[in-house]
């Protein structure tokens, strides 16, 4: 979308690996080159991305995109079953991954091929024809809008993840947006830790950043001790960090000596206390800009600055709504609520491409498209004031917020269940100082709590795994023999009075 000089660095990462936009280009055209030959996908074929971030995995983003395929990013940190469930659920015809190709495909047992990244790219494969590239980008401008470009998974509120399909329009629309809120240019340095799996990763920074000119700093993984020193060292203008990221960095620094870097934008979707905004924009200098953001919605639905801040009805504003979106907040059948009383937010996009193009059905394996006319249910509560500053307020649905991640409930209940000593489960997400939520069990049988944890790290993907498992005789249930979970809620205030 902007025009950059191809001799410009595109992304760079920590071991020290460059490559510059010509480069990159030119590494995507090669790799559309060997799929095409070996594989002979249709268009519109669903690519699965099983990969680090990393600068060939940017490259082959670049290439499936291009080539009419749609991309779907997969987390590494899957275990082999999530990964069976997520091919299935997104009807992929192909993954390719980081090495192991004939040990994964045997691991996995997908049905489908598997192919190692590095037969497919490379960065070191010399001058590209210059006449494979302009017919590489002309039928990559010849791509629809309406077309679907890229299914993310999100956790859904079931066991099974949700395919969400984002359009190239809706891709556009994301861009554009990020553009608009974060003032990004190809003057920005931007450095990304985020998975590229996830919306955040995948959308708002790999693709928006490469569209619009931003040069990529790719950390190999966040640490609070390490963090000032990457700003010192790649010196990004952007970074996007949740609220655990924010709380680590600052409880490791001593002091609030400022730390001079040209960081000047933080984006993030987590709440933060007054003191600690405070405290960071002393430090770093940079402007924490928070929004309030859904996959189905591809874009910020509200923003707010996070210093000053204002914190009339509780300590995680929202902010005021986008210009792109319409918002109400409505009670249980639908009525909108008055100021100050909480309600499900509805949110409806007032421009073209501004809600995803529709989730594929789990059975038929159909695209089943959102109607961009209809109010969004989101599941999130919200407050609002009296000029319409909205706070947020929780979850509707069975979802934990752990550390920047949606924890789908079932799903966790689903994996204790299928330890033969647990006869019940349940399932809550308590408050946490650091990561929003940890995941608390309650399991009845003859289970050992350790035991039951270790048993579900081998069949979760880390952040699902509960923090703390307690076993009870049994699960408190109400009247109508539908579990308590504010008894739950009762248990594990009272445990941890006595553990204080």
């Amino acid at each position: 979308m902007v025009e950059v000089d191809g001799a410009a660095v595109a992304a760079e990462d920590e071991a020290g690996r460059s490559v510059t936009r010509a480069a990159l280009l030119g590494a995507a055209v090669e790799a559309a080159l060997v799929l095409r030959a070996e594989r002979a996908l249709a268009p519109g074929a669903h690519v699965g991305l099983h990969l680090e971030n990393t600068l060939e995995n940017a490259a082959l983003v670049i290439a499936l995109a291009g080539s009419g395929l749609v991309v779907a990013p997969i987390s590494t940190k899957l275990t082999a079953a999530e990964v069976r469930r997520q091919v299935s659920s997104s009807r992929l015809a192909l993954v390719i991954t980081d090495g192991g190709e004939a040990d994964l495909a045997a691991e996995w047992e997908l049905g489908i091929p598997v192919l190692d990244a590095a037969h497919v790219v490379t960065l070191d494969g010399g001058p590209v024809d210059p006449a494979a590239v302009a017919e590489f980008v002309e039928a990559a401008k010849q791509c629809r809008v309406t077309a679907p470009a890229t299914i993310i998974c999100t956790s859904g509120s079931t066991s099974l993840p949700k395919p969400i399909v984002l359009s190239h329009g809706n891709l556009m629309f994301a861009i554009v947006s990020c553009q608009e809120y974060y003032a990004l240019s190809p003057l920005d340095v931007g450095l990304t830790f985020f998975p590229w799996c996830h919306s955040n990763g995948h959308v708002n920074q790999l693709l928006s950043w490469l569209a619009l000119g931003v040069r990529i700093v790719i950390a190999e993984r966040f640490t609070a001790s390490g963090f000032p020193d990457q700003l010192r060292k790649y010196r990004p203008t952007v970074a996007f960090l949740n609220g655990t990221h924010v709380k680590m960095v600052l409880a490791n620094l001593e002091g609030d000596e400022p730390i001079e870097t040209p960081l000047r934008i933080v984006p993030t979707a987590l709440d933060l206390d007054a003191e600690t905004c405070a405290r960071f924009t002393r430090i770093f200098g940079a402007l924490q800009r928070k929004v309030y953001y859904q996959t189905e919605l591809c874009a910020p639905v509200a923003i707010c600055d996070l210093h000053p801040v204002r914190f009339e009805y509780n300590s995680n504003p929202i902010g005021h709504v986008a210009l792109s979106h319409r918002i109400r907040l409505v009670d249980a059948v639908g009525k909108d609520v008055s100021v100050g009383t909480p309600g499900e937010i509805w949110v409806r996009s007032v421009v073209p491409y501004g809600v995803a193009l529709g989730r594929i059905d789990h059975e038929s394996g159909d695209l089943v498209r959102y109607d961009p006319d209809d109010w969004w249910r989101t599941g999130d509560l919200a407050v609002a004031d009296g000029d319409g500053y909205l706070y947020y307020a929780g979850r509707t649905s069975e979802m934990i917020k752990r550390a920047g991640h949606n924890v789908a409930i079932p799903e966790v209940v689903d994996t204790l269940l299928e330890h033969p000593a647990v006869d019940e489960a349940a399932v809550i997400g308590v408050p946490d100082a650091v990561r929003e939520e940890q995941i608390v069990a309650f399991v009845v049988g003859g289970a050992d709590p350790d035991e039951v944890i270790a048993f579900s790290a081998e069949r979760l993907a880390p952040y699902k795994v509960p923090s703390v498992v307690i076993a009870v005789a049994e699960l408190p249930r109400t009247d109508l023999g539908k579990l308590d979970t504010k008894d739950l809620r009762r248990q594990w205030d009272e445990r941890e009075q006595v553990n204080r």
